[in-house]
């Protein structure tokens, strides 16, 4: 009786701890709302899209993620294995600036989503790092279809946060996702979409950029 007690409290053990340990997940998917592929200076060829952009929270706790995430990287292969696989033939960089310091408070202000679990939140990207392409280049892709991923930054900001009223004494970034730990888990790690599929018209097919 004592034995079927303690392997009660050992799986009880085992079940909170995997409550505790369990990770957030971030799922980021992608879909094509315009594309434009086009001529620009002489025969080079860009690819712009717009995209709309799903983070959606596959936790079991709330996610708390930046609403002006958006693109760091564009990640293009030749089929869905290879994309699904990170074995990628080209790359292209996303929108870069340098990101201004502000001050983060005690709670997530309006410039945080706290997602609950399963909730998704769209966000509409305009991708300018396709291309542009040499017309050798492009002979790899047009009419085929490739598969596209993004790299996201999750937060807009460089955080600063204070410890209680004295701003020379600022927070990391661990301190200060435990600091908002009971609105939701922090999401700083950045994220990878899904794999999408692309397709590349014909040379011919194509105009001047307007």
């Amino acid at each position: 009786m004592r034995s079927l007690s303690c392997l009660n409290f050992l799986i009880a053990f085992g079940l909170l701890q995997a409550i505790v340990v369990a990770k957030p997940k971030l799922s980021v998917t992608t879909a094509i709302r315009d594309q434009q592929t086009c001529l620009v200076s002489g025969d080079r060829i860009q690819v712009s899209l717009e995209l709309t952009v799903t983070f959606r929270n596959r936790a079991e706790s709330p996610l708390i993620i930046s609403r002006n995430s958006t693109e760091s990287g564009l990640l293009i292969a030749h089929t869905l294995t290879r994309a699904n696989d990170r074995r990628f033939e080209r790359t292209g960089r996303g929108d870069l600036w340098d990101f201004p310091f502000t001050l983060q408070g005690d709670s997530p202000d309006a410039s945080w989503l706290i997602l609950k679990p399963d909730e998704a939140y769209d966000r509409e990207i305009k991708v300018w790092g396709l291309g542009p392409f040499t017309r050798q280049e492009y002979r790899h892709y047009e009419g085929t279809t490739h598969f596209i991923r993004l790299e996201l930054f999750t937060v807009d900001t460089f955080l600063v946060a204070r410890q209680n009223k004295d701003l020379s004494v600022s927070l990391s970034k661990k301190e200060l996702i435990a600091r908002w730990k009971n609105y939701g888990y922090l999401w700083l790690d950045g994220a990878t979409s899904e794999p999408m599929s692309v397709q590349f018209p014909v040379y011919y097919d194509l105009k001047s950029c307007k």
